[in-house]
Protein backbone atom coordinates (compact mmCIF):
# COMPACT_ATOMS: atom_id res chain seq x y z
CA UNK A 1 0.00 0.00 0.00
CA UNK A 2 3.13 2.48 0.55
CA UNK A 3 4.48 1.85 -2.33
CA UNK A 4 0.86 2.15 -3.84
CA UNK A 5 0.54 5.67 -2.42
CA UNK A 6 4.44 6.49 -2.88
CA UNK A 7 4.01 5.83 -6.65
CA UNK A 8 0.99 8.16 -6.97
CA UNK A 9 3.09 10.90 -5.39
CA UNK A 10 5.60 10.69 -7.47
CA UNK A 11 3.63 10.87 -10.94
CA UNK A 12 1.59 14.17 -9.33
CA UNK A 13 4.66 15.64 -8.17
CA UNK A 14 6.10 15.35 -12.13
CA UNK A 15 2.38 16.59 -13.30
CA UNK A 16 2.57 19.73 -10.77
CA UNK A 17 6.02 20.58 -11.79
CA UNK A 18 6.41 19.42 -15.18
CA UNK A 19 8.68 17.58 -16.69
CA UNK A 20 12.47 19.28 -16.82
CA UNK A 21 13.23 17.01 -20.29
CA UNK A 22 12.97 19.66 -23.58
CA UNK A 23 12.17 18.78 -27.13
CA UNK A 24 14.85 19.40 -29.51
CA UNK A 25 14.40 22.83 -31.03
CA UNK A 26 12.91 22.40 -34.65
CA UNK A 27 14.87 24.25 -37.16
CA UNK A 28 12.92 26.74 -39.38
CA UNK A 29 12.71 26.83 -43.25
CA UNK A 30 14.75 29.26 -45.03
CA UNK A 31 12.95 31.82 -46.85
CA UNK A 32 13.50 30.60 -50.23
CA UNK A 33 14.84 32.37 -52.83
CA UNK A 34 12.29 34.17 -55.39
CA UNK A 35 13.17 32.97 -58.63
CA UNK A 36 14.88 36.06 -60.81
CA UNK A 37 11.78 37.67 -63.13
CA UNK A 38 13.05 36.40 -67.29
CA UNK A 39 14.82 38.80 -69.09
CA UNK A 40 12.40 39.23 -72.24
CA UNK A 41 13.79 38.94 -75.66
CA UNK A 42 14.48 41.37 -77.42
CA UNK A 43 12.23 42.91 -80.34
CA UNK A 44 13.79 41.87 -84.04
CA UNK A 45 14.82 44.87 -85.65
CA UNK A 46 16.80 45.49 -88.92
CA UNK A 47 19.21 46.47 -87.40
CA UNK A 48 19.67 42.68 -84.89
CA UNK A 49 18.15 40.61 -87.94
CA UNK A 50 19.63 41.89 -91.14
CA UNK A 51 16.65 41.38 -93.90
CA UNK A 52 13.58 41.58 -91.63
CA UNK A 53 13.33 45.59 -93.38
CA UNK A 54 13.39 44.17 -96.90
CA UNK A 55 11.40 42.06 -99.09
CA UNK A 56 12.71 40.13 -101.69
CA UNK A 57 10.88 39.72 -104.85
CA UNK A 58 11.88 36.91 -107.07
CA UNK A 59 10.47 36.49 -110.96
CA UNK A 60 11.11 33.13 -112.80
CA UNK A 61 9.86 31.45 -115.93
CA UNK A 62 8.64 33.43 -119.44
CA UNK A 63 8.70 36.65 -117.79
CA UNK A 64 10.36 39.66 -119.66
CA UNK A 65 11.52 42.92 -117.89
CA UNK A 66 10.67 45.78 -120.37
CA UNK A 67 12.63 48.51 -119.24
CA UNK A 68 10.60 52.19 -119.19
CA UNK A 69 12.17 55.73 -120.18
CA UNK A 70 10.08 56.80 -117.18
CA UNK A 71 12.50 55.08 -114.88
CA UNK A 72 9.87 52.18 -114.44
CA UNK A 73 10.00 48.66 -115.72
CA UNK A 74 7.08 46.32 -116.65
CA UNK A 75 7.13 42.73 -115.87
CA UNK A 76 5.70 40.81 -118.78
CA UNK A 77 4.19 37.20 -118.06
CA UNK A 78 3.33 35.27 -121.41
CA UNK A 79 1.15 32.63 -122.12
CA UNK A 80 1.48 32.07 -125.69
CA UNK A 81 -1.05 29.75 -127.85
CA UNK A 82 -0.47 25.78 -127.19
CA UNK A 83 1.87 26.57 -124.51
CA UNK A 84 0.14 27.55 -121.69
CA UNK A 85 2.12 28.97 -118.74
CA UNK A 86 0.71 29.95 -115.44
CA UNK A 87 1.54 33.07 -113.69
CA UNK A 88 1.55 32.95 -109.99
CA UNK A 89 2.04 35.29 -107.28
CA UNK A 90 3.20 32.60 -104.18
CA UNK A 91 4.62 32.97 -100.36
CA UNK A 92 5.62 31.28 -97.67
CA UNK A 93 2.69 31.55 -95.33
CA UNK A 94 4.73 32.46 -92.57
CA UNK A 95 4.85 35.62 -94.18
CA UNK A 96 1.44 36.66 -94.86
CA UNK A 97 0.91 39.47 -92.37
CA UNK A 98 -2.00 38.05 -89.80
CA UNK A 99 -4.47 41.02 -91.16
CA UNK A 100 -4.04 40.14 -94.50
CA UNK A 101 -7.47 39.55 -95.90
CA UNK A 102 -7.48 38.19 -99.56
CA UNK A 103 -7.67 34.57 -99.55
CA UNK A 104 -5.03 32.51 -101.92
CA UNK A 105 -6.62 30.42 -104.66
CA UNK A 106 -4.44 27.75 -102.94
CA UNK A 107 -1.84 26.62 -99.79
CA UNK A 108 0.47 23.85 -100.46
CA UNK A 109 1.31 22.33 -96.92
CA UNK A 110 5.08 22.41 -96.24
CA UNK A 111 7.29 21.45 -92.95
CA UNK A 112 6.67 22.70 -89.14
CA UNK A 113 3.79 25.01 -89.29
CA UNK A 114 4.24 26.96 -92.59
CA UNK A 115 3.16 26.12 -95.97
CA UNK A 116 2.85 28.02 -99.78
CA UNK A 117 0.26 30.23 -100.11
CA UNK A 118 -0.67 30.98 -103.87
CA UNK A 119 -2.69 33.43 -105.64
CA UNK A 120 -3.57 34.17 -109.40
CA UNK A 121 -3.07 37.72 -111.14
CA UNK A 122 -3.45 39.53 -114.32
CA UNK A 123 -1.73 42.72 -112.61
CA UNK A 124 0.32 43.41 -109.75
CA UNK A 125 1.25 47.16 -108.43
CA UNK A 126 3.10 48.53 -105.43
CA UNK A 127 2.99 52.15 -103.67
CA UNK A 128 6.12 53.26 -104.04
CA UNK A 129 5.84 55.59 -100.90
CA UNK A 130 6.06 52.31 -98.44
CA UNK A 131 9.67 51.58 -99.35
CA UNK A 132 12.15 53.70 -98.82
CA UNK A 133 13.55 53.18 -102.06
CA UNK A 134 13.26 55.97 -104.51
CA UNK A 135 14.08 54.47 -108.00
CA UNK A 136 14.84 52.11 -109.36
CA UNK A 137 18.50 50.54 -109.23
CA UNK A 138 20.39 47.88 -111.91
CA UNK A 139 23.74 47.50 -113.29
CA UNK A 140 23.28 47.23 -117.23
CA UNK A 141 26.77 47.63 -117.91
CA UNK A 142 28.57 45.05 -120.24
CA UNK A 143 29.60 41.44 -118.79
CA UNK A 144 33.19 41.18 -118.15
CA UNK A 145 33.57 37.36 -118.94
CA UNK A 146 37.49 37.05 -117.62
CA UNK A 147 36.17 39.16 -114.02
CA UNK A 148 32.52 37.75 -114.04
CA UNK A 149 30.32 40.21 -111.49
CA UNK A 150 27.37 37.52 -111.18
CA UNK A 151 25.86 39.57 -108.01
CA UNK A 152 25.29 42.48 -109.81
CA UNK A 153 25.11 42.51 -113.36
CA UNK A 154 22.04 42.37 -114.57
CA UNK A 155 22.74 41.10 -118.29
CA UNK A 156 23.71 37.72 -117.08
CA UNK A 157 19.80 37.68 -117.75
CA UNK A 158 19.48 37.63 -121.57
CA UNK A 159 19.01 40.75 -123.17
CA UNK A 160 17.46 41.31 -126.66
CA UNK A 161 20.14 43.87 -127.60
CA UNK A 162 22.54 40.99 -126.92
CA UNK A 163 21.03 38.55 -128.48
CA UNK A 164 20.19 40.39 -131.77
CA UNK A 165 23.28 43.24 -132.00
CA UNK A 166 21.11 45.92 -131.76
CA UNK A 167 17.99 47.21 -130.06
CA UNK A 168 14.27 46.32 -131.19
CA UNK A 169 11.41 47.83 -131.31
CA UNK A 170 9.32 46.45 -128.16
CA UNK A 171 4.36 45.81 -129.23
CA UNK A 172 2.72 47.55 -127.00
CA UNK A 173 0.13 45.53 -128.53
CA UNK A 174 1.88 42.12 -127.35
CA UNK A 175 2.57 43.67 -123.83
CA UNK A 176 -1.69 44.27 -123.17
CA UNK A 177 -2.09 40.54 -124.30
CA UNK A 178 -0.05 39.27 -121.95
CA UNK A 179 -1.43 36.87 -119.72
CA UNK A 180 -0.06 38.80 -116.52
CA UNK A 181 1.94 42.33 -115.96
CA UNK A 182 3.11 44.32 -112.91
CA UNK A 183 4.54 47.54 -112.37
CA UNK A 184 7.98 48.64 -110.34
CA UNK A 185 8.86 51.77 -110.21
CA UNK A 186 11.44 51.34 -107.20
CA UNK A 187 13.45 48.52 -105.90
CA UNK A 188 17.24 47.30 -106.82
CA UNK A 189 16.94 44.73 -109.89
CA UNK A 190 19.83 41.93 -109.67
CA UNK A 191 19.86 38.23 -111.19
CA UNK A 192 19.49 35.22 -109.42
CA UNK A 193 21.88 32.23 -109.71
CA UNK A 194 19.96 29.01 -108.07
CA UNK A 195 22.84 26.59 -108.43
CA UNK A 196 26.70 27.34 -108.01
CA UNK A 197 27.16 25.15 -111.11
CA UNK A 198 24.78 27.57 -113.76
CA UNK A 199 27.68 29.97 -113.10
CA UNK A 200 29.92 28.44 -115.37
CA UNK A 201 27.31 26.67 -117.91
CA UNK A 202 27.64 28.49 -121.30
CA UNK A 203 24.80 29.22 -123.72
CA UNK A 204 24.48 30.47 -126.79
CA UNK A 205 21.57 32.75 -128.47
CA UNK A 206 22.19 34.29 -131.21
CA UNK A 207 24.95 37.39 -130.87
CA UNK A 208 25.21 36.52 -127.33
CA UNK A 209 27.71 33.84 -127.23
CA UNK A 210 29.45 31.29 -124.25
CA UNK A 211 27.78 33.43 -121.50
CA UNK A 212 25.80 31.76 -118.09
CA UNK A 213 22.32 32.34 -117.90
CA UNK A 214 20.97 33.40 -114.99
CA UNK A 215 18.18 31.55 -113.73
CA UNK A 216 15.93 34.89 -112.29
CA UNK A 217 15.42 37.77 -111.13
CA UNK A 218 15.49 39.45 -107.88
CA UNK A 219 13.49 42.70 -107.17
CA UNK A 220 14.73 43.96 -103.70
CA UNK A 221 12.67 46.84 -101.38
CA UNK A 222 13.53 48.25 -98.12
CA UNK A 223 10.38 48.59 -96.19
CA UNK A 224 10.24 52.50 -94.80
CA UNK A 225 9.05 51.30 -91.59
CA UNK A 226 9.69 47.65 -90.91
CA UNK A 227 6.61 47.10 -88.76
CA UNK A 228 4.27 47.43 -91.17
CA UNK A 229 3.98 44.94 -93.79
CA UNK A 230 4.61 45.25 -97.76
CA UNK A 231 1.53 45.65 -99.46
CA UNK A 232 1.70 44.12 -103.47
CA UNK A 233 -1.91 45.01 -105.27
CA UNK A 234 -3.21 41.78 -107.27
CA UNK A 235 -5.85 42.20 -109.74
CA UNK A 236 -8.07 38.96 -110.11
CA UNK A 237 -10.62 37.58 -111.75
CA UNK A 238 -10.89 41.70 -112.47
CA UNK A 239 -11.30 42.51 -108.74
CA UNK A 240 -8.35 44.63 -107.42
CA UNK A 241 -7.22 42.75 -103.70
CA UNK A 242 -3.90 43.44 -101.77
CA UNK A 243 -1.72 40.98 -100.20
CA UNK A 244 0.10 41.89 -96.97
CA UNK A 245 3.39 40.48 -96.45
CA UNK A 246 5.93 40.65 -93.38
CA UNK A 247 9.59 42.22 -93.71
CA UNK A 248 11.98 39.16 -94.44
CA UNK A 249 9.47 37.54 -96.84
CA UNK A 250 10.18 36.88 -100.23
CA UNK A 251 7.70 36.51 -102.99
CA UNK A 252 7.90 33.87 -105.83
CA UNK A 253 6.30 34.99 -109.05
CA UNK A 254 6.43 32.16 -111.68
CA UNK A 255 5.24 31.77 -114.82
CA UNK A 256 6.18 27.97 -116.20
CA UNK A 257 3.71 25.38 -118.14
CA UNK A 258 0.63 23.86 -116.80
CA UNK A 259 2.65 20.52 -117.53
CA UNK A 260 5.34 18.33 -115.36
CA UNK A 261 8.53 19.55 -117.63
CA UNK A 262 11.03 17.24 -119.52
CA UNK A 263 14.71 16.98 -119.56
CA UNK A 264 13.53 18.23 -123.36
CA UNK A 265 12.11 21.53 -121.83
CA UNK A 266 15.41 23.24 -121.24
CA UNK A 267 14.85 26.89 -122.42
CA UNK A 268 12.66 25.18 -124.88
CA UNK A 269 10.20 28.15 -124.88
CA UNK A 270 12.77 31.30 -124.80
CA UNK A 271 12.17 31.97 -128.19
CA UNK A 272 8.21 33.09 -127.02
CA UNK A 273 9.57 36.49 -125.88
CA UNK A 274 10.10 37.33 -128.95
CA UNK A 275 6.66 38.03 -129.62
CA UNK A 276 6.95 40.90 -127.81
CA UNK A 277 9.42 42.43 -130.50
CA UNK A 278 8.61 43.89 -133.83
CA UNK A 279 9.78 43.16 -136.76
CA UNK A 280 11.43 39.87 -135.60
CA UNK A 281 11.25 36.85 -138.19
CA UNK A 282 14.10 34.41 -137.16
CA UNK A 283 13.93 33.52 -133.57
CA UNK A 284 17.59 32.99 -131.93
CA UNK A 285 17.20 30.05 -130.38
CA UNK A 286 19.37 29.21 -126.87
CA UNK A 287 22.14 26.78 -127.56
CA UNK A 288 24.18 24.59 -125.02
CA UNK A 289 28.14 26.06 -125.30
CA UNK A 290 29.28 22.75 -123.85
CA UNK A 291 28.35 20.36 -121.29
CA UNK A 292 25.48 21.27 -119.40
CA UNK A 293 24.50 20.26 -115.36
CA UNK A 294 22.00 17.78 -114.78
CA UNK A 295 19.69 20.85 -113.51
CA UNK A 296 19.99 23.49 -116.28
CA UNK A 297 17.53 26.57 -116.51
CA UNK A 298 14.82 26.05 -117.98
CA UNK A 299 11.97 29.02 -119.38
CA UNK A 300 14.92 31.83 -117.80
CA UNK A 301 13.27 35.25 -117.65
CA UNK A 302 15.00 37.76 -119.99
CA UNK A 303 15.54 41.53 -120.82
CA UNK A 304 13.91 44.29 -123.51
CA UNK A 305 16.02 46.54 -123.33
CA UNK A 306 17.46 49.73 -123.61
CA UNK A 307 14.23 51.46 -122.25
CA UNK A 308 11.41 52.48 -124.85
CA UNK A 309 8.55 55.03 -124.23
Amino acid sequence: MKRLWGGLFVFLLVGLLGCKHKPPATTPCPTPTPCPTPTPCPTPTAATHPGLGEVDVLFYGLVSFVFKKDGTVRSVFLSPDGEPHTPLFTVNTGYVHELNASLPDLVATGGGDTGLAAWRFTEVTIDPSQFDDKSLAYDMGDLDLMNPGYDTKLRWVPSMDDIFGSAKDVDQAAIDKAAARGTWPVGTITPVFDREEHRTEKWTIGKRENTALADGIRLRFKLGDEALPAVFTLTRDGKKETVKVKGGGTIVFTDYPTRIPTSADDLKHFPHFYMLLKNVTTPAEPKSSGPTTPYPARCAPSLEYPPVP
